[in-house]
C-alpha cells in the first residue's frame, strides 16, 4: 500500500521601509509583525457618546483558537479614500465620501487589494487628513462594540496628514456591517493602506521532531513544486500491513497510603494593631441629611458577598440615601498646615454594592456615582484670589464592579479634581480648575495652586453626595507613602510596600 502525504508552506513576507504611507497617490511600505494572536471573544464594552449604529441585526465578531497566525505579504495597496466619492465606493456603507462627526462608518477591505475572505486580521496604514481639531480616531472589527481604543491620535492642525501603522481585526459579520469600522467626534477624511493580511495558514516549523531550519532536497520518492508563496512537498510513501496489537499490560498494585503528618505547633501571637483612629471621624460641619459612615468588618451591606477588602479585615462602610444627602468621614488634626504641593500619592479602594443599578454620569463633566477624596484648604492667593478656604475634590473616572472590590484607584494618575466657591467657579474654567466646569487632572490643580503663595491643606475626608443616592465602602486611602486601614476599631497606619 502507497499513501501521498502533502505539506504546504505559506512564505510570509514583511515589508523592511519603517516609513508610513503618505497621503498622496505614493504608497510607501512599512513594517508589520510577522505573527498576530487571536483576540478572545468580543465582550460587551461602552461606545463612543453620539455613535450611530450601522442596523440592529449586527453579529458579534467572535475570535476562535489561540495559535498565531502568520503575515501574508500583499502589494501595498489603497482600499479606500474618503476624499474622492468614486474612489473604491463598495466600501462606503453610508453613501457619505468623508468620515462623519460621531457617526460610525463601515468600510469593506475584504476582496480588494489581494485581501481574501479568510483575512482575520489586516496590517494597514491609516491616515487622518482635514480635521479642525485635536482628537482621535478608532478603527475595529465591524458589528461589533467599540473595545475603547483610538488607532489615530491628532492635534488640532487642518489639512495636516497624520498617519498610524496597526494590526486590526477584521469582522466576521455578514451584511449590512462592513469589515471594518470606524469613528471619530469630528468631520475628517480617512485613507487606508493595506500591505498584508493575517489568516490561518499551515506553517511547517518542525520536521521529524528537529526545529529550526530545515533543507528539503528532491530525491526519487520526493517532488517539491514552489508556486507563488506556498511550497508543496509531494513524497510517496510505502506501508507495511499492521501488526498484531500486543497483549494488555498487567494493572499496577495500589500504592500504600502515606501516614499523616504531625500538626505544626500554634503560631505565636500578633503584635497589637496601632491605632489612630483619634483623630478620625465624621465631620459633621460637612454632613448633611441623614447618611451613614461606619467603622466595620468586611464590605458594606451585601447579603452573602464574600470579598475581602484590600487591607486587614475593615472597611469604612457609606451610605446616602438621595441626592440632598452628603457625608464626610475624615480627619482635621493629623494633615493641618501640610502643603498640598508636597503631596505626591492619593488614592483609594471602592466597594460598590449591587443596590446601586444605576451609575448616572453628570453631563457637565463626566463624573460617575462614586465617593470622593476631599481636600479643605486655603489657596492662599491662587489665581489671584482673595479667598482663604475653598475644597479641593478628586472624583473617580470609573465605577467599581457591583460587589466587588476595585483595584487601587489612583487620584494622581486617573480621574479629575476641581475648586469649590465662587473664586474658582465665576466661570468655572479648566484654567482656574472649578468643580462646575470641566475641572483639571492631579498635575494641573497643583500647578494652579502653585501660582499663590502655596496652598495648605486644612482637612482630609472620604466624602459622598449630594448628587445620587450610594451603597457601599472604601479601604486603603493613601496619602503619600501611608495607607490609612479602615478596621472595626479604628484607622490603622500601614507603610506603602
Amino acid at each position: 500500500m502507497k499513501m501521498r502525504w502533502v505539506v504546504s508552506v505559506a512564505v510570509a513576507l514583511v515589508g523592511s521601509l519603517s516609513a508610513l504611507a503618505q497621503p498622496t497617490d505614493e504608497i510607501r511600505n512599512w513594517t508589520a509583525p510577522p505573527y498576530w494572536m487571536p483576540q478572545a471573544a468580543a465582550q460587551a464594552s461602552s461606545e463612543p457618546s453620539g455613535r450611530a449604529a450601522l442596523s440592529s441585526g449586527r453579529q458579534a465578531l467572535v475570535t476562535t483558537g489561540s495559535t498565531p497566525m502568520p503575515f501574508v505579504a500583499v502589494t501595498p495597496c489603497r482600499v479606500a479614500d474618503t476624499r474622492y466619492a468614486s474612489f473604491n465606493a463598495g466600501a462606503f456603507l453610508n453613501g457619505t465620501p468623508s468620515v462623519q462627526a460621531a457617526v460610525t462608518r463601515g468600510f469593506f477591505i475584504k476582496g480588494s487589494c489581494g485581501i481574501p475572505a479568510n483575512a482575520q486580521a489586516v496590517s494597514l496604514n491609516a491616515t487622518v487628513l482635514n480635521q479642525s481639531a485635536r482628537g482621535w480616531l478608532a478603527l475595529w472589527p465591524g458589528g461589533t462594540p467599540w473595545p475603547g481604543t483610538s488607532t489615530v491620535n491628532f492635534a488640532a492642525v487642518n489639512d495636516s496628514a497624520v498617519a498610524n501603522a496597526a494590526v486590526v481585526p477584521l469582522s466576521s459579520c455578514s451584511s449590512p456591517c462592513g469589515d471594518l469600522d470606524a469613528f471619530a467626534y469630528l468631520n475628517l477624511d480617512l485613507v487606508l493602506d493595506v500591505n498584508g493580511y493575517y489568516a490561518a495558514t499551515g506553517i511547517v516549523n518542525s520536521l521529524n521532531t528537529l526545529g529550526g531550519d530545515i533543507t528539503l532536497t528532491p530525491g526519487t520518492n520526493v517532488t517539491i513544486t514552489n508556486t507563488g508563496n506556498t511550497l508543496t512537498i509531494d513524497a510517496p510513501l510505502t506501508v507495511g500491513p499492521k501488526g498484531d496489537p500486543g497483549a494488555p499490560g498487567a494493572p499496577g498494585a495500589p500504592g500504600t497510603p502515606g501516614t499523616p503528618g504531625t500538626p505544626g505547633a500554634p503560631g505565636a501571637p500578633g503584635a497589637d494593631a496601632v491605632y489612630v483612629g483619634v483623630n478620625w471621624g465624621l465631620i459633621a460641619r460637612n454632613t448633611i441629611g441623614s447618611p451613614v459612615a461606619i467603622l466595620r468588618a468586611g464590605p458594606f451591606g451585601s447579603f452573602g458577598v464574600v470579598d475581602a477588602p484590600p487591607n486587614g479585615v475593615g472597611s469604612l462602610g457609606l451610605e446616602v440615601a438621595d441626592g440632598t444627602a452628603k457625608i464626610s468621614f475624615g480627619n482635621e488634626v493629623d494633615f493641618h498646615n501640610m502643603n498640598v504641593s508636597a503631596l505626591t500619592a492619593v488614592g483609594f479602594n471602592v466597594f460598590t454594592t449591587a443596590e446601586n443599578s444605576q451609575t448616572p454620569v453628570v453631563p457637565a463633566n463626566g463624573t460617575l456615582n462614586m465617593p470622593g477624596i476631599t481636600f479643605e484648604i486655603n489657596p492662599h492667593g491662587a489665581g489671584l484670589s482673595s479667598t482663604t478656604y475653598s475644597s479641593l475634590v478628586f472624583m473617580p473616572a470609573a465605577n467599581s464592579t457591583s460587589n466587588r472590590w476595585s483595584g487601587y484607584i489612583d487620584a494622581t494618575t486617573t480621574g479629575l479634581w476641581g475648586l469649590t466657591g465662587s473664586a474658582f467657579n465665576s466661570p468655572a474654567t479648566t484654567a482656574n480648575c472649578g468643580i462646575n466646569g470641566p475641572r483639571c487632572t492631579f498635575a494641573q490643580v497643583q500647578a494652579f495652586l502653585a501660582t499663590g503663595s502655596g496652598a495648605t491643606i486644612y482637612s482630609v475626608a472620604v466624602t459622598k453626595g449630594r448628587d445620587y443616592a450610594w451603597q457601599g465602602a472604601v479601604d486603603g486611602l493613601r496619602i503619600n507613602g501611608t495607607i490609612y486601614d479602615f478596621e472595626p476599631l479604628g484607622v490603622k497606619t500601614v507603610p506603602v510596600p
